[in-house]
């Protein structure tokens, strides 16, 4: 079988593409399984932290918060979906180079790769890229009739990877030998890094810019849940008299939080409790849903 060459001008070895390089494991550097949540504790402080760290080459926790941002929010992941669909749905041209029966062979063979299930798959796992900066998967090569061909690509968590720290460009294979990662052979992987914004591809990701609008906006949901928790609800007063003791008093308090949710209490015939309706704050509902809308428009921007 003839050699093949990469761009460097050196023949890869065909040992080591039909080998596979990145593959999880239960225990190690990279696990299958998700460790630990970062959206669900993330604060401004800790999201200030993380950016910063994110673009000095920490980039666990930012791929951690971008994955969590789409499994989340409902708009963010909606928008982020309609982008990847509009690329997803074009159908895929290839023109050969020249006339030359040649090129015109050479073309022939990559409509057959691009007309497989497996590159439309392909396409769509690339185009994670968006949201994260950058993405990755693994060829699966086999060997058949003396040639090597594309089986099928394996799309590779991007918490397995990170950039080397002289560029911040090249990526890097984290291994258990090396958690600081290692060179990646090359022919084994498809990377696709978008070109959204000028500078280091980790900071290109669409989930950095929305970061600060999914942070606020999972507060304005809370509190805009605590408001409709409470709101409209009578105010229930209790009432005791002078002579009052402090059991009679926690007697009385324990009533007034079981009328919330038993809807029944007892209490002496000395003590009383009052209904008091709220009066509906102008524009108090609109608020959260006001900010909210805000920031879903800004993230669709």
């Amino acid at each position: 079988m003839a050699e093949i060459l990469g761009p460097d001008g050196r023949p890869y070895r065909k040992q080591q593409l039909l080998e596979d390089l990145v593959s999880p494991s239960v225990t190690g550097v990279r696990q299958a399984w998700s460790i630990g949540s970062v959206a669900s504790t993330l604060t401004p402080g800790r999201l200030v932290a993380l950016l910063q760290a994110a673009a000095q080459g920490d980039i666990h926790d930012y791929l951690v918060m971008a994955e969590e941002m789409e499994e989340k929010d409902a708009h963010y992941s909606a928008v982020l979906g309609t982008r990847k669909r509009a690329i997803s749905g074009l159908p895929v041209v290839v023109e050969a180079a020249s006339d030359d029966a040649r090129d015109t062979a050479l073309a022939e063979e990559i409509r057959s790769l691009t007309d497989a299930p497996e590159f439309s798959e392909l396409v769509d796992d690339m185009l994670d890229a968006l949201g994260k900066g950058f993405s990755a998967a693994e060829i699966n090569w086999k060997s058949q009739a003396r040639r090597l061909a594309p089986a099928g690509y394996t799309w590779c968590d991007p918490r397995w990877f990170l950039f080397d720290q002289d560029t911040g460009r090249k990526l890097l294979l984290r291994t258990d030998a090396a958690p600081n990662g290692e060179p990646i052979p090359p022919g084994k992987l498809v990377v696709h890094t978008p070109r959204l914004k000028s500078g280091l591809p980790i900071r290109g990701g669409i989930a950095r810019l929305a970061a600060v609008s999914y942070l606020c906006k999972a507060y304005t949901l809370k509190d805009w849940m605590r408001y409709a928790e409470v709101f409209g609800m009578p105010l229930r007063i209790g009432r005791y008299g002078p002579g009052a003791k402090p059991d009679d008093i926690a007697v009385l308090r324990r009533a007034v939080s079981q009328i919330a949710s038993d809807a029944a209490a007892v209490l002496p015939e000395s003590m009383k409790i009052e209904f008091q309706e709220i009066a509906n704050a102008a524009g108090g509902a609109e608020l959260f849903s006001t900010l909210a809308e805000y920031l879903d428009k800004q993230i669709s921007k």
